[in-house]
């Protein structure tokens, strides 16, 4: 502990034509175990301050020495028990994952081996064992800020709803919604894992998160993942149709869905730019569609001539848009949360809109 409060003073080299060099105290380095090839972040702080962070998972893949773990599965460890354990050794940040069948036969390695590859970014298969098989992480730093990763997430999120919305009108837009959620889950995975080595790193939080707190950050980004989940359930219901919706009942659920996606994009538009205007206008048009939910619901209730299996259908699809929209609420949540003391300061009402 001592080596953290002590100061050394160190003298700039000039190294080629073009680089600057400093050598860095030898028991420090001991202490970090850095070692030669490693690869540090450098960061500037202020104006007359550099930070220097070492990331001992920032090492090579290629490398005898980078982290690792294995998991060991049994015969009755079901595919998805094992996928999700696979994708939390991932997020937790770990470059090599072995996975080992524990007694009996592995018999659904392939299947999980081919799953984990695909929901996995930078995901590659690095070898057999008898009984298993392991995966390495081919993942460098990114040039990309956490944020703009999460605008990403967004965009492939969102197109998951508007196709899922579209499916209502063209049942083929269901398979693509689907098909698009498995992009949004790998997203979502490849940034919590980034996230989750930030804050290992102790990179300074405004280098990275800016304007954001880690929980709220969080929130938004299990909010997109819940949003593309509940996506899939429009598709899947619209395919499940024994028939084609009445118009009238059609019209219906295409108007609340529009107004679910409106809600949506403004509620990420309001977090992006912290806009407490932005997010109590979203609040407000969330009450509107509520109330326009439950007096379709109704209608659709008292409808004597409407098939039972199309009211089950209809009342799902109004499920998944009421999460939709709350979805949209915890997002912008995040920004009162975030600008409460800002809001008071203006005389801005800061009471939440009560469902």
């Amino acid at each position: 502990m001592e080596s953290f409060r002590r100061r050394e003073k160190r003298k700039v080299q000039v190294s080629g034509k073009s680089s600057f060099v400093i050598a860095l105290p030898k028991r420090w380095a001991s202490d970090m175990s850095l070692q030669h090839g490693d690869e540090v972040t450098i960061t500037r702080p202020g104006i007359n301050s550099l930070l220097l962070v070492f990331d001992p998972i920032s090492r090579s893949v290629l490398e005898d020495r980078e982290p690792g773990t294995h998991i060991e599965v049994s015969e009755a460890d079901s595919q998805e028990v094992i996928l999700r354990r696979i994708e939390a050794s991932y997020v937790s940040g770990y470059s090599t994952i072995e996975v080992i069948g524990r007694g009996a036969e592995f018999k659904s390695r392939e299947a999980v081996k081919e799953r984990a590859r695909r929901n996995l970014l930078g995901a590659e298969v690095a070898g057999y064992s008898n009984n298993g098989f392991s995966l390495q992480i081919l993942l460098g730093n990114s040039e990309l800020k956490l944020e703009d990763d999460l605008k990403r997430l967004y965009s492939v999120c969102s197109s998951v709803f508007r196709e899922a919305i579209w499916s209502l009108k063209d049942t083929n837009a269901a398979s693509i919604a689907i098909s698009q959620h498995d992009d949004a889950h790998r997203l979502n995975l490849y940034l919590m894992r980034r996230l989750n080595m930030f804050i290992k790193s102790g990179i300074s939080k405004e280098d990275e998160l800016g304007q954001w707190d880690l929980l709220s950050f969080i929130v938004v980004v299990r909010a997109l993942q819940n949003l593309s989940d509940e996506s899939t359930e429009i598709a899947q219901a619209v395919l499940d149709l024994p028939s084609a919706l009445r118009n009238d009942c059609l019209n219906g659920v295409l108007g609340l869905s529009e107004l679910a996606s409106r809600l949506v994009e403004e509620s990420f538009v309001a977090v992006l730019k912290m806009d407490h205007y932005g997010a109590q206008s979203v609040l407000r048009e969330a009450g509107a569609f509520d109330e326009r939910r439950k007096e379709f619901q109704s209608l659709v209730f008292q409808d004597g001539e409407l098939p039972i299996d199309a009211k089950k259908a209809i009342l799902s699809l109004l499920s998944s848009l009421r999460n939709a929209t709350r979805y949209a609420r915890n997002i912008v949540d995040v920004v009162l949360d975030l600008n409460i003391e800002k809001m008071e300061s203006h005389g801005i009402e800061s009471k939440k809109v009560q469902f």
